[in-house]
């Protein structure tokens, strides 16, 4: 038997600088990270109109909900539609337990914790 977790696994950037509820991140979020630099001196191969991208012969709508996350809608290529929405809470996880009516059972491991509650905005720069 493995016991339960002492504590919630909250990630979200208020609960890791609580020691109470998330342990191991005593002093808040690492700071031993290197910074990354994204660099496109010649400008990006995509462009974006509202919710609309399209990037070399791809086009798709963005979308975000606080369940999911990201959320993209009419995936097109060469203007054929590929996708017609695509989302992480869509991927859903057969754990493989040997016990004969396990298979039927599946978790919506993203749909059912809400993905896009712990998603962090992205900034420029």
């Amino acid at each position: 038997m493995v016991p339960l977790p002492p504590a919630s696994g909250n990630y979200t950037a208020e609960a890791i600088r609580d020691p109470v509820n998330v342990p191991h991140f005593r002093d808040g979020p690492r700071r031993d990270v290197k910074p990354v630099s994204i660099t496109q001196p010649d400008g990006v191969s995509f462009t974006v109109d509202g919710h609309q991208v399209r990037w070399q012969k791809w086009g798709f709508q963005v979308g975000f909900t606080p369940r999911e996350g990201l959320v993209l809608h009419l995936l097109r290529y060469e203007e054929r539609p590929v996708i017609y929405r695509a989302s992480l809470a869509e991927m859903f996880i057969p754990y493989g337990d040997p016990n004969p009516a396990h298979y039927r059972k599946n978790v919506f491991d993203m749909g059912e914790y809400g993905i896009g509650v712990l998603a962090n905005s992205l900034e420029l720069g």
